[in-house]
């Protein structure tokens, strides 16, 4: 089975869901950031290791702050906060015309004119 692997390195927490082909959800996470980020993706993906292998997983990606050198450092994908936020919640709730995103340290408000029908 293959996977796809998300994190959220936020200014708190970094958070991390990992999918299966099946689009369910498998596995979440969080890790308190107390000594850098890199400390706190470090630590999740070693919790991660242990039941699921990072040579199983397909796809990675990584948003939010710092993600740049995360992702350059594992030679992953980054993606905007706002792009993943959007994407997540409209696979669950196709329907949704509004996103309230609460951080540690930021608030984000989008307004979707039709969620993801298109005409």
């Amino acid at each position: 089975m293959k996977y796809v692997l998300g994190l959220d390195v936020g200014s708190v927490n970094v958070k991390l869901s990992l999918v299966d082909e099946g689009k369910r959800t498998v596995l979440r996470d969080v890790e308190r950031i107390t000594s850098g980020t890199g400390p706190a993706v470090d630590s999740l993906l070693a919790r991660l290791g242990t039941r699921f292998p990072l040579e199983e997983i397909a796809q990675r990606r990584c948003n939010r702050q710092r993600r740049e050198k995360i992702a350059a450092d594992r030679g992953w994908p980054e993606f905007s906060s706002s792009l993943a936020v959007a994407a997540g919640l409209l696979h669950d709730h196709p329907d949704a015309r509004t996103i309230i995103q609460i951080g540690g340290q930021t608030s984000t408000i989008m307004s979707l004119a039709d969620g993801l029908k298109k005409p």
